[in-house]
């Protein structure tokens, strides 16, 4: 409820199932205690993988980067959209 009203948040479920699944996933990527590693999955993806998209997503200038941010609204104290 809390994300149709306030349109703010970093993950939604649709249903109480799945919010619960969405949380045992999240809580399955950090370590079961303070001295114990994080858990490690093997990736899949290839690393020599190249994307050009990637190269043209953060601008190279710094003209471009002020540009970028003068764009930005500000809808409420401390939030930037």
């Amino acid at each position: 409820m809390f994300t149709c009203r306030q349109r703010v948040a970093h993950l939604a479920a649709r249903s109480e199932t799945d919010a619960l699944n969405l949380v045992r996933r999240v809580l399955s990527y950090l370590p079961s205690n303070n001295v114990e590693n994080p858990p490690f999955l093997q990736p899949h993806d290839d690393p020599l993988r190249m994307d050009e998209h990637l190269n043209h997503i953060v601008p190279w200038t710094l003209p471009a980067l002020h540009h970028a941010s003068s764009h930005r609204k500000r809808s409420g104290p401390g939030f930037i959209h």
